[in-house]
């Protein structure tokens, strides 16, 4: 019987860096960025469903990993909150407990996986992307540029991380324990591709951020 474990965390702290990357080929009419912002990273909710087969005290599995929405808080007072969508992650974990008294073990392991984000139009993301399609349509309709390619809405990238942390036993069948999370997550949130009669212009930003999670875990199996 494989053991299934609900996990439910809080993100205690999170750090990003926000890495604009901007290039221009001729007279370009729109305005790019590049440079490097530090950001806090506030994800507050961790829901989680796992799966875990294998005999004790070394287990493997995957899991079903749901985040609320995502907010990013520069660290100068001029940069404002900005939201960035909510994720859905599928890791494959590779766990281990080792015993520490006969109803007491400190389990440890690690995992790693696709992860999707998944933005909408009021997203930062998705305001930049409305607001360059619009100058784009307004460059189009006086002739200034002849494609305009925005990216933004869903993306897919890899998570990995390690939890370590105590496990109760309270029945043959029960279990429920404590974990610190560590996980990092790497996006590329934005892209614009963008090319006119004597010009071309490309606008990226990516993100990647640390992030450490507490949580309880309530085990069934085994």
């Amino acid at each position: 019987m494989p053991l299934s474990v609900f996990r439910f965390g809080y993100g205690a702290y999170g750090s990003g860096t926000l890495d604009f990357q901007g290039q221009c080929a001729g007279s370009c009419p729109l305005s790019l960025r590049s440079g490097r912002e530090d950001v806090d990273d506030h994800t507050p909710v961790l829901l989680g469903f796992d799966l875990m087969f294998g005999p004790e005290p070394v287990s493997l599995g995957f899991g079903f990993w749901f985040t609320t929405g995502t907010t990013l808080e520069g660290r100068e007072p001029t940069v404002p909150e900005r939201g960035i969508g909510w994720e859905f992650a599928t890791p494959f974990m590779l766990g281990a407990a080792l015993p520490v008294a006969e109803s007491l073990a400190l389990r440890f392991g690690a995992f790693a996986g696709p992860e999707f984000l998944f933005a909408h139009d009021g997203s930062a993301q998705g305001r930049d992307g409305e607001a360059y399609e619009n100058l784009c349509d307004d460059l189009r309709a006086r002739g200034q540029v002849s494609e305009c390619d925005v990216t933004y809405p869903t993306r897919f990238s890899w998570i990995y991380g390690f939890q370590v942390g105590p496990v109760f036993r309270t029945s043959r069948l029960n279990t429920i324990g404590a974990e610190l999370l560590v996980q990092h997550v790497d996006y590329r949130l934005f892209g614009i591709d963008a090319e006119g009669p004597s010009w071309r212009a490309k606008q990226t930003y990516d993100y990647s951020a640390w992030r450490f999670w507490l949580m309880v875990t309530v085990g069934i199996g085994k």
